[in-house]
């Protein structure tokens, strides 16, 4: 019997160092603090700008980025009805060539008052590239806070 709950004990700690190993690591980032500057459009839209494909969504770089040393992950929930939605980048964790994106979309309170009025949600991560682990190309993946995939989008460095 003892031999049983040794063996059971084994298998939950290598089951546990297991999923350990599927975790990425996490990749430290900063908020852009006027983030309205990177909106690309009406439509929601889930994006990492770098400097080799900036100029795919923006006319001009917008204010103070460095596209030299940094990429930018732009999560939008395109145009909505009131103030009550939100979005922000909750989490970025990195597995060898895949990113993952938490994303937490926030949705107007049950019966709370708000204004009606357009807004475009809009989160912005800026990360500096000597954070993320060399690849020569990157598989973003954006996940909503409860799992459930937004978009997905290979980039280069």
């Amino acid at each position: 019997m003892r031999l049983i709950w040794n063996v059971l004990a084994l298998l939950v700690i290598a089951e546990g160092s297991t999923m350990a190993a599927k975790a990425g690591q996490p990749v430290p980032f900063s908020s852009v603090s006027i983030p309205r500057l990177w909106a690309v459009g009406d439509s929601a839209h889930y994006i990492v700008a770098t400097s080799r494909n900036w100029t795919r969504y923006y006319s001009s770089p917008p204010k103070d980025s460095d596209f030299d040393s940094s990429a930018y992950v732009v999560a939008s929930m395109g145009t909505r009805p009131n103030p009550g939605y939100r979005i922000r980048i909750a989490r970025i964790e990195q597995d060898g060539e895949r990113v993952e994106v938490t994303v937490e979309q926030l949705h107007p309170e049950p019966g709370g008052i708000y204004p009606q009025v357009l807004v475009n949600p809009i989160a912005v991560a800026q990360i500096r590239r000597r954070d993320l682990q060399p690849h020569p190309l990157l598989a973003f993946s954006f996940v909503d806070q409860d799992g459930r995939t937004l978009a997905e989008t290979k980039v280069e460095l």
